[in-house]
């Protein structure tokens, strides 16, 4: 006994050192999470000194996931890598708050966005906003709907972008995170000028010239951004424009791409300052490139305005073509990047598959070791013999309340009818363990099944308790299937019901191999119909077990 003792602790021992020392990961997590809005940097820093190995649990390694990737975004690191959510969102996905999924999927489409993937990416978006409901954290709202905004732009869907500004701006107020509604209000300038709307983009720029941020830069980039919506509206105001292009120069001593320095030559030149302009297209073109498209599209401009209209239409024809070189190179891009997460998404899976070999190669040896263990604490074969039945029999009776009570959770009423009488009669078996016990256990339950298979009453409230919960399931059905048999109404039932193919057999009376093929027979029919709801009823046939 003493040998047995010792073996318990051997075994037990390292399990309960392992889990202080999950405690004491997760503490060091759930730390880090409460400053990682304020100073993602040393969240950052944080996390890469944790090692991975220290993870343990499902729990653990999904938070180190979810938090390594909002302290990469937060850090303006573009990672496109999936690997570093994928832990999170599996976990989330079965047993996280509204709050985690939600942050698990943005994160995973955050991911994608950055590889280019943005049809993928607004499908984890909108899997994400399934949760808003449940959220509370507006602020987390406003940064997801904003996210959707900027996938739907790169995708020039700028109406749907609209929607999402508007949704986003709209958390940020209710936040009062006056930073976030002012930036998130001059994205809403910036996708008005997208849809043409001249007179509210003109009108949003006013409203955030009035109020400058703390940012200097931001501020500076709002200017060249009204700047430039100015000359490429139809009323091309070039003087206003030139103020605010030397405006944006003088507070931030730059200008932010080529576009805009193409811009502020073409207005120098229109306002007069000719000799200013050839200075900057003189240095534009030294940078950039005379094949870059927005130097070719102001030079354009520029000799549109001397009325040199030759050379203007040569580099307008110019700027077209670096135009369409631009585009077949991010489609080109956009292939490639699919390919690459599609090989690496399978070398992940091969792995994946190896390792759960691994893993259940090593629980199979655990689980042989305590099963020895336990078989050399018995004494004799027949109280070996008698234990086994007694687990047979708790397991049972366990399996059946734990169903009962998620039945009864979820009031279906129709499965429950069967499985409330079988639980009786385990309940009532008696508790002495033996093998007639047993016996008669299972051919009561066998009389009880085969006494509702040849009650036609039963049948009848069996379908009634069907329709009630299901939308009138079964009216519909044979509505949309007059000539089928009884017994194909009745599996029909049953499928419908949610019962798996041993609890169909056992109801049929049939084997497990003849209970197959009714239901392929029966699936083949819906099938081959023109019936409205033939994906409806073809639904409960993909979640029964054993298709």
């Amino acid at each position: 006994m003493k040998k047995a003792t010792c073996v318990i602790i051997l075994i037990f021992f390292p399990l309960f050192l392992t889990s202080c020392g999950g405690r004491r990961v997760m503490r060091d997590l759930l730390n880090i999470e409460s400053y990682i809005n304020e100073r993602p940097d040393s969240a950052l820093y944080a996390l890469r000194q944790i090692d991975t190995l220290s993870l343990r649990t499902k729990a653990e390694k999904a938070k180190f996931s979810l938090l390594h990737a909002m302290a990469l975004d937060k850090n303006y690191i573009d990672t496109a890598d999936t690997r570093i959510i994928m832990p999170a969102v599996e976990y989330y996905g079965r047993h996280g708050s509204p709050e985690d999924r939600l942050k698990s999927l943005m994160y995973l489409g955050v991911e994608q966005y950055n590889a280019g993937l943005y049809n993928q990416a607004i499908v984890s978006f909108y899997q994400a906003t399934e949760y808003a409901p449940k959220v509370e954290d507006q602020n987390l709202l406003g940064i997801l709907y904003s996210r959707m905004a900027d996938t739907y732009t790169m995708t020039r869907d700028y109406v749907q972008a609209e929607e999402y500004i508007d949704r986003s701006l709209e958390c940020f107020q209710n936040s009062h995170d006056s930073d976030r509604e002012y930036r998130q209000l001059y994205r809403k300038a910036q996708n008005l000028v997208n849809i043409k709307d001249w007179d509210a983009a003109f009108s949003c720029y006013t409203e955030l010239l009035k109020t400058p941020p703390t940012s200097p830069a931001l501020y500076s980039s709002i200017e060249a951004n009204y700047a430039m919506t100015l000359l490429t509206s139809s009323e091309s105001n070039t003087n206003i424009a030139l103020d605010l292009f030397e405006s944006a120069l003088t507070r931030s001593g730059k200008l932010n791409n080529t576009n805009q320095y193409g811009a502020y030559a073409y207005s120098l030149y229109a306002e007069g300052k000719r000799t200013k302009c050839d200075s900057v297209m003189t240095t534009l073109r030294s940078s950039a490139g005379q094949n870059d498209l927005y130097y070719n599209y102001w030079l354009h401009r520029i000799h549109l305005k001397k009325g040199d209209f030759r050379q203007a239409y040569l580099l307008l024809w110019e700027a077209m073509q670096l135009s369409d070189s631009v585009l077949n190179a991010s489609l080109i891009s956009s292939a490639a990047n699919s390919q690459r997460v599609f090989l690496e998404k399978d070398n992940l899976n091969k792995s994946l598959t190896v390792k759960n070999q691994r893993i259940t190669f090593l629980t199979i040896i655990l689980f042989a070791l305590l099963i020895t263990v336990l078989v050399a604490m018995l004494c004799g074969k027949k109280i070996r013999k008698d234990k086994e039945e007694n687990e047979k029999k708790t397991l049972l009776v366990s399996s059946l309340q734990d169903q009962i009570k998620t039945l009864e959770k979820e009031k279906v009423k129709a499965k429950f009818y069967y499985l409330s009488d079988l639980y009786k009669i385990i309940r009532n078996s008696g508790d002495d363990g033996s093998d007639s016990a047993l016996q008669r256990v299972y051919l009561e339950i066998e009389h009880k099944v085969k006494t509702l298979r040849d009650d036609k009453n039963a049948h009848i409230k069996f379908e009634e308790l069907l329709n009630q919960e299901s939308d009138n399931i079964m009216i519909r059905f044979r509505k949309d299937f007059p000539s089928l048999t009884d017994n194909e109404y009745l599996l029909a039932s049953y499928i419908f019901a949610g019962f798996d193919n041993a609890s169909l057999a056992m109801i049929l009376g049939k084997s497990a191999s003849n209970t197959r093929v009714l239901k392929r027979r029966l699936k083949n029919k819906i099938s081959s119909s023109s019936v409205t709801d033939k994906a409806f009823y073809l639904d409960f046939f993909m979640f029964c077990n054993g298709n």
